[in-house]
């Protein structure tokens, strides 16, 4: 975002995306976040500031001055007010800090080789997850500290996503080839493995965990995490990116448009099918 605003993520009665405020960033705003069950929005952009804004009273909460680095990503603790943050040149400068909010201290940063395939909290909130593209591509960071969870299984490849069931006993990965994998937290043994969509970037899961949603670079396809199969599948060449919906039944998507600038698009679920939803577009 450019003009370094926010959007507000609840839906105006046209169906038009609105701008909600005015976040302060200087530059790029390049991660936003948003916490639906505390009603709070994260941006982080260029200035190396991350901003939490509360949408109810559209207030700023807190402001933490992370870096001189560009912050590229954002994930937010589900239990805890703690937020980690990617810190990137995106060249050679990689770093991953995590921070309490609302006391504004860092509680940890752990560098990186490269830049990470993804960022996100384990759902129970005791482990920040990162995807590395390495032969043992899944590393699991504790919450707290930062330290490594000795988590090893034989033969794990690449990591393009993951997610930890809230009891933490379970993880599932997906691998770009492919693949779903179940394992066993505590062992690290395979449980189940499913054959799906290969590819896919981006990915969001609906708030049952049930299925995922994610890009191959030229559809956007929502899968069933239990079966691996495909629900649905649109073609939408170049996305940028793309979010759904807590109900899992509508998708948001920012991709280039035939007038060569970007196009944000909403789509619902309906059966096996998305159907755009009319109305103008931003």
């Amino acid at each position: 975002a450019r003009d370094s605003r926010a959007a507000d993520p609840r839906p105006s009665p046209s169906g038009a995306a609105r701008a909600f405020l005015q976040t302060g960033h200087r530059g790029d705003v390049r991660a936003v976040e948003y916490d639906e069950g505390r009603g709070l929005l994260f941006s982080a952009g260029d200035d190396g500031s991350l901003r939490v804004w509360d949408l109810a009273s559209r207030t700023l909460v807190a402001r933490i001055g992370v870096g001189r680095l560009p912050l590229a990503a954002i994930a937010v603790n589900p239990t805890r007010t703690q937020v980690a943050v990617l810190e990137s040149d995106g060249v050679r400068g990689f770093a991953v800090s995590a921070w309490d909010w609302t006391a504004g201290n860092r509680l940890f940063r752990v560098t990186l080789a490269g830049e990470p395939l993804f960022l996100r909290y384990s759902g129970g909130g005791g482990w920040l997850m990162l995807g590395e593209s390495a032969w043992q591509g899944l590393r699991l960071l504790e919450a707290s500290d930062g330290s490594p969870h000795p988590f090893l299984p034989e033969g794990f490849g690449i990591v393009g996503f993951a997610e930890v069931s809230r009891s933490e006993r379970t993880i599932l990965t997906y691998l770009p080839s492919g693949r779903l994998q179940y394992r066993d937290a505590a062992s690290g043994n395979l449980t189940a493995e499913l054959r799906t969509a290969p590819y896919l970037s981006g990915l969001r899961l609906s708030r049952d965990r049930r299925y995922a949603a994610g890009s191959n670079g030229s559809e956007v396809l929502m899968v069933d995490l239990v079966s691996g199969a495909i629900r649905a599948k649109v073609a939408l060449p170049g996305v940028r990116t793309l979010d759904l919906s807590p109900t899992g039944d509508e998708i948001a998507c920012l991709a280039p448009s035939a007038a060569g600038g970007l196009e944000l698009s909403r789509w619902t679920l309906a059966g096996d099918a998305f159907l755009r939803r009319p109305g103008p577009t931003v």
